[in-house]
This record gives C-alpha cells, sequence and structure tokens, in this order.
C-alpha cells in the first residue's frame, strides 16, 4: 500500500508545484518529518516509517486545490476580461478562416488558457499582476510585432496598431487580475 502511495505522491509533487508553483514548498512536513528530495529518500524514509505517505498526498494534493480555489475569482475575473474585449472588439474581416470548434468557443478556450498561464507566471515568478503582465505584452511584441515588421514584411502601422491591441489585452486583464486578488 505504501509503495502505491509513493507512486502516487511522486507523480502528483512535480504537476502540483507547476500547477501551483512555489506556494507549495518542496521541504515541507508532513506528521513533522520533512519530506524527501529524492528518490533513494523517499525508499528510506517509508522503510524507517518516517512518515505516512496518505498525510503526504493529502498535503500536497488538496493543500494545492485549496490555493486553486482561492485564486479562481481572479482568475475568471482576467478571463472575463479578455473574452470581454474580445467580443468588443471583434472584427469579422480578422477572424480565422476555420477555427476548431467554432470561433467564440475557442476564443473562450483559449483566453482561459491565457488566464491559468498568467496565474502560473504570477505564482511561479512572484512578480505583481502589471508588472507580469507588462513583461508578457513587451514579450509579445518582441517576440511577433518586430519580427513581422522586420522579415515578413508587416507595414509599421499594423504592427503599432497590434502591438497596442496586445498591450491593452495585457494591461487590462492584468489590472482587473490585481483588482480581484486583493
Amino acid at each position: 500500500m505504501s509503495r502505491v502511495c509513493l507512486t502516487i505522491i511522486i507523480l502528483i509533487s512535480p504537476l502540483s508545484s507547476f500547477l501551483i508553483g512555489p506556494t507549495i514548498e518542496r521541504r515541507s512536513t508532513c506528521r513533522n518529518t520533512l519530506i524527501p528530495e529524492s528518490w533513494l529518500a523517499w525508499e528510506a524514509a517509508l522503510a524507517q516509517d518516517q512518515f505516512e505517505p496518505v498525510d503526504c498526498l493529502n498535503h500536497f494534493y488538496f493543500g494545492g486545490i485549496i490555493q486553486m480555489v482561492q485564486r479562481i475569482k481572479p482568475i475568471l475575473g482576467m478571463w472575463a476580461t479578455l473574452s470581454l474585449l474580445s467580443f468588443a472588439l471583434f472584427d469579422e474581416a480578422s477572424a480565422p478562416p476555420d477555427p476548431m470548434f467554432g470561433i467564440w468557443p475557442t476564443v473562450l478556450l483559449v483566453w482561459l488558457l491565457v488566464a491559468l498561464f498568467f496565474d502560473w507566471v504570477l505564482q511561479t515568478t512572484g512578480l505583481n499582476a502589471m508588472k507580469a503582465a507588462l513583461v508578457l505584452a513587451l514579450t509579445q511584441i518582441l517576440g511577433s510585432g518586430v519580427p513581422d515588421v522586420l522579415m515578413r514584411g508587416v507595414s509599421l502601422g499594423e504592427a503599432v496598431i497590434a502591438s497596442a491591441f496586445g498591450l491593452l489585452f495585457w494591461v487590462l486583464s492584468g489590472f482587473v487580475y490585481s483588482k480581484l486578488s486583493d
């Protein structure tokens, strides 16, 4: 039984730290003992009955779910902001010709993934929401706007307009996230 719990903990632990970021410390305690860092240390700790794997599973897994639920309001607020901006600024002429699930379900799915990614960035870097939004907006401009002008022949005016919209989306959604986080 303890081997099954150990395997579950080892599989879930990296996933929870990826999704939740630094909010779960790698060396936290279960029954007043340090959680081992390596596979061999896990084996040794299990052999000596130093901790109960089920308690550790509860700590890692359910602790992460509780923390995610506490952040759901800013995540959903950011998602709603991005979705409303997309709806308000929608231009049928620039819509993709064949989205995977239809235009609006695909837009909603993409913005949900962006909001979850933004939350993960905040949790892993420790930046505040506005700084992270500006960093991501500038990264988008440097990663797609500048190469479009330099390599694809997009006019500077079009690139500036696209960059302004990207900045608008990131800054407004980051602002909403920060206000709902307080």
